[in-house]
C-alpha cells in the first residue's frame, strides 16, 4: 500500500519517467503530446471519471497524437526561475513579486484563448493542499484559488463531459 510518502513519491517518479520515455517515442514516429497535469486540480472526480480502483491516483494525463497544423498553439507559461530555482535554502520571502508576475501573464495567457476560460492560480493556497492534505475546498473554501478550482470544473463538465 501507500503507507509512506517515500512509496508515493516513487510511483510518481515512476510514471513521469515511463510517460517522458513515451513522449520521446512518440515524437520520434512525428507525434505531438501534452501533458494534462489538472487531473490532480480534483482527483476524486477523475478517479470516478476513469474508474480508478480504490488507493489508484492520476498523477496527470498524457494526450498522443497529430497536431493540426492549422491551429495554432501556444506553450503554456511556466513559473519564473527566480520562483522555483533555490540556492542553498528555500526562500519563500523572495517568491512573491515573481509570483505575482506570473499571475499577471497567465492571465493573459488565457485571456483570448477558445476553450476555457478559467485557470488556476498559482498562489499559496494552492501549495497548502500538499501540507493539509487535502482540497482547497475544505481548508479555504473561501480563497480565490478555490474559487478558480470550482469555474474551471464546471466549464469541463459543461464542455467535456455534458
Amino acid at each position: 500500500g501507500l503507507d509512506y510518502l517515500e512509496m508515493f513519491l516513487m510511483a510518481a517518479v515512476d510514471a513521469a519517467l515511463a510517460a517522458q520515455n513515451a513522449v520521446v517515442a512518440a515524437e520520434s514516429l512525428g507525434l505531438g503530446t501534452v501533458y494534462i497535469g489538472a487531473l490532480r486540480n480534483n482527483p476524486l472526480e477523475v478517479a470516478r471519471l476513469l474508474n480508478l480502483p480504490s488507493h489508484v491516483v492520476a498523477v496527470f494525463g498524457l494526450c498522443v497524437g497529430y497536431a493540426d497544423p492549422v491551429i495554432n498553439v501556444d506553450i503554456k507559461p511556466r513559473l519564473p526561475q527566480s520562483v522555483v530555482l533555490h540556492r542553498e535554502n528555500y526562500q519563500l520571502q523572495t517568491q512573491n513579486e515573481g509570483i505575482a508576475r506570473y499571475n499577471q501573464v497567465m492571465a493573459e495567457f488565457y485571456k483570448d484563448k477558445l476553450f476555457f476560460k478559467n485557470y488556476i492560480p498559482y498562489l499559496s493556497d494552492v501549495e497548502k493542499m500538499g501540507i493539509q492534505q487535502a482540497p482547497l475546498a475544505t481548508f479555504a473554501k473561501s480563497s480565490y484559488a478555490a474559487q478558480c478550482y470550482q469555474d474551471l470544473w464546471k466549464e469541463i463538465r459543461k464542455n467535456c463531459i455534458e
